[in-house]
């Protein structure tokens, strides 16, 4: 039913596939932000440890972790908007300045992050710790490859998923 009370109109085909794409889209550009916030995380560790960064490389990597979670949380609201209206058979491809939006700030968070990696990485070193730091950012690898490793587990499963709802709707249809 649709909010008015009328019944809902039916999807398309296209219509179902471009909330998928959509939807599918977004989820990409949210994986892509994970990625760049966790190697701005070990990237603001590893100046902050061997380098001594001017108040500049702080306000740069923190405007720029601000803009991806704040890009990730767009996606979430598009996607809920998006699934809702499919949910009632009322999407009709509206215009979506949520992943709009995300996509923006995700590449305003990158280039951010790129001019604290070079904001930072042209300070003066850090007295002693090299040695400590090297350990720690081994450490912050080993956990980036595992994450990576669980995403791309995470991903085969959506695609998994979303292929058995495909074959359950074409089960459905007479």
């Amino acid at each position: 039913m649709a909010a008015n009370g009328e019944p809902a109109t039916k999807m398309t085909d296209d219509q179902r596939v471009a909330v998928g794409l959509k939807v599918g889209i977004s989820n990409y550009v949210a994986t892509a932000s994970l990625a760049v916030l966790a190697g701005s995380l070990a990237l603001y560790t590893y100046i902050a440890q061997n380098f001594s960064p001017s108040w500049l490389f702080y306000v740069l990597i923190g405007l720029g972790s601000l803009a991806l979670v704040a890009s990730i949380f767009l996606g979430g609201m598009g996607t809920d908007f998006s699934v809702a209206k499919a949910a009632t058979g009322e999407w009709d491809n509206p215009d979506m300045w949520q992943f709009d939006w995300q996509a923006v700030l995700t590449i305003v968070a990158l280039v951010f992050v790129i001019a604290a990696t070079a904001r930072g990485t042209t300070s003066d070193r850090a007295p002693d710790g090299a040695a400590k730091s090297r350990e720690h950012v081994a450490g912050e690898l080993r956990r980036l490859r595992a994450a990576v490793q669980a995403d791309q587990a995470l991903q085969t499963r959506v695609a998994e998923l979303e292929n058995e709802v495909r074959r359950l709707q074409a089960a459905r249809r007479p």
